[in-house]
């Protein structure tokens, strides 16, 4: 039987959030906390899956985006192991317990917040050559992507000193990183319309990118509007952390759908033998597969 720490105890008596122990604890009974580490390895078994195929695809020639694919796999790992580690020092009443408590108050928003923005990353390239590198019409977007940020890293490091500026914290992140997303997702759909009535010969693969586009984008923006209403609205700080604790899983599977979406769109192009295509509509393909 495992035995309940007096802070969780004290914490999960109560209906209404207690800042105070929400994030420096993350406000899980050992039941729920064992749930959510099973659910971190649900997803990244899933997200090994996919990196080993795209691996072995035609992203192996790009030797960069292999790297990058790599690197962001090792990191989700490296977050995984922390927090299956921290689970089950947590789940013991002991002087260890407490500091992983206090461990998992920073280091894992810290993670999550440097993963996210990892991920966001590749998404802006991909804006920055749909919008011809124009650094004008970029610059609003990494205003965003460097504010989101280091409202993640305020909330890491107010979670533990104070917890009265950590709804704050987390409700700034939140909005940044959901309003980026939206903008990114909606000069993608834009720039797929103006190809499509361009490039109408090419319907069936910007068909692909089009499902493949809203394949990556819906997990990771369902679960930004899932935390506000646990957090915001429902006051329910035991769902509030579970998903705040898997979102950079869904930003990394989203990352991979759009690789694979990538992969997937390019084989059609090729398979597309009626006619040839121009250097032009070649430079505009280019932009939304990089």
């Amino acid at each position: 039987m495992h035995m309940t720490s007096p802070l969780i105890s004290e914490t999960l008596d109560t209906n209404t959030i207690d800042i105070g122990a929400l994030w420096p604890t993350f406000r899980l009974d050992p039941d729920q906390n064992m749930a959510s580490v099973i659910c971190q390895w649900f997803f990244q078994a899933t997200i090994l899956l996919l990196t080993q195929r795209l691996l072995y695809s035609n992203l192996k020639a790009d030797k960069q985006l292999h790297c990058y694919v790599l690197g962001v796999n090792t990191m989700c790992l490296l977050h995984t192991l922390i927090r299956t580690t921290l689970a089950f020092y947590y789940i013991h009443d002991t002087v260890e317990a407490y500091a992983a408590a206090g461990v998992s108050a920073t280091i894992l928003p810290v993670m999550i917040t440097f993963e996210t923005m990892v991920i966001q990353a590749y998404f802006l390239f991909r804006c920055w050559n749909i919008l011809n590198k124009r650094k004008w019409a970029m610059a609003p977007l990494l205003v965003l992507w460097i504010l989101s940020g280091i409202a993640g890293i305020c909330f890491a490091g107010v979670s533990g000193s104070r917890p009265r500026m950590v709804m704050a914290a987390l409700a700034v992140w939140i909005a940044l990183s959901l309003s980026l997303d939206i903008i990114m997702t909606v000069i993608t759909i834009l720039y797929l319309i103006r190809q499509k009535r361009e490039y109408s010969v090419y319907t069936p693969v910007l068909v692909t990118i089009w499902n493949m586009l809203w394949l990556a984008a819906i997990p990771p923006m369902i679960a930004m509007i899932a935390l506000m209403l646990a957090v915001y609205v429902f006051n329910s700080g035991s769902w509030g952390t579970f998903i705040y604790d898997i979102s950079s899983k869904l930003f990394v599977l989203s990352l991979l759908v759009a690789l694979a979406g990538r992969e997937r769109a390019a084989n059609k192009l090729k398979r597309a033998t009626q006619m040839e295509l121009d250097p032009v509509s070649k430079d505009s393909f280019g932009r939304l597969s990089d």
